[in-house]
């Protein structure tokens, strides 16, 4: 199926940087795994990097960052939000399993799976246009995060 042509400027090869508008939001290099950079179309472009990390999975921090991330985004009103990775291995494997292997007690687990799904539900009520650009594998939580989008737009 053919891209729509007003998202043929967001197919790009996955690991190409937009163009960076001259004047970036403060909030842009507030956080650890998310690279932010608005363009000159006033595109908001969250490109995940799990720090130290070969692929990128839902880690505690990296959610958190992205609920942030969303107040900080709802505040400039971008003209959309686009979520991709910058592992060239793939999009997001999905949860990370260390962040629950010291968790003893089902309350916790389900208190912490629930609010990673309320930062899921979160973006899928964001107003602006949602867009996730997937690359390679999209797994799990992964999937999940690209289903809260309101587009997705995926390359081999």
């Amino acid at each position: 199926m053919r891209t729509p042509p007003a998202l043929d400027a967001l197919v790009k090869p996955p690991l190409t940087m937009p163009d960076a508008a001259d004047v970036q939001p403060a909030f842009v290099s507030a956080y650890e795994h998310w690279r932010l950079v608005q363009d000159r179309q006033g595109v908001l472009w969250a490109i995940l990097d799990c720090k130290g990390q070969s692929t990128n999975t839902l880690s505690e921090g990296v959610l958190r960052e992205l609920d942030g991330l969303l107040e900080e985004a709802a505040r400039i009103s971008p003209r959309a939000l686009v979520i991709r990775s910058a592992k060239r291995n793939g999009f997001v494997a999905g949860a990370e399993i260390r962040d629950f292997t010291t968790m003893t007690d089902e309350a916790t687990i389900r208190d912490t799976i629930k609010q990673g799904l309320a930062v899921l539900d979160r973006l899928a009520a964001f107003g602006p246009q949602t867009i996730a650009l997937i690359h390679g594998f999209c797994l799990g939580g992964g999937l999940e995060l690209a289903l809260a989008c309101r587009t997705r737009i995926a390359t081999s």
